[in-house]
């Protein structure tokens, strides 16, 4: 039986796999750059109208923090989303509402503290709502009233 010499072909297989790491390596650091460039520009500045406004800041921040809770983990409580929303009023009370909820990163299943990209309050609703199996709650009336509300950010 002949013996087989695989070193010539191990410094192939070497480069050839250091070469796929780098190569994955940029390709998710473009990923991530890109996630993030995108994330800021969701974030614009608006002009509110104090005299629209029907939250207090703090009623905003609490709103912010409990549309969080609802969406922060599996499954989302589509009743406190609902009730949620219910609370703004008018477009200045859901633009405060967004800047007291801020960006934060979403990976699918909530908040997620090293992977997800990071999205506004608009970009958290929506992608919820995508989820046509956990819409089981909500009327269609009910999620057009949420969208709606969206759209005034």
């Amino acid at each position: 039986m002949k013996n087989i010499d695989f070193s010539k072909y191990y410094d192939d297989a070497k480069f050839y796999g250091i070469a796929a790491g780098i190569i994955l390596l940029l390709y998710f650091a473009y990923r991530i750059l890109n996630r993030a460039t995108k994330s800021k520009e969701e974030m614009r500045v608006v002009e509110v109208d104090e005299s629209n406004l029907t939250l207090t800041p703090t009623d905003a921040q609490l709103i912010a923090e409990n549309l969080l809770s609802a969406m922060n983990r599996f499954g989302t409580d589509n009743a406190m989303l609902y009730e949620e929303f219910s609370k703004i009023k008018t477009k200045e009370d859901a633009i405060l509402v967004s800047e007291k909820f801020g960006l934060k990163k979403y990976d699918g299943y909530g908040h997620s503290m090293f992977l997800g990209q990071p999205k506004n309050l608009k970009g958290w609703v929506n992608a919820e709502l995508d989820k046509s199996w956990t819409n089981f709650e909500l009327t269609e009336s009910e999620i057009q009233e949420i969208l709606t509300k969206l759209n005034w950010i």
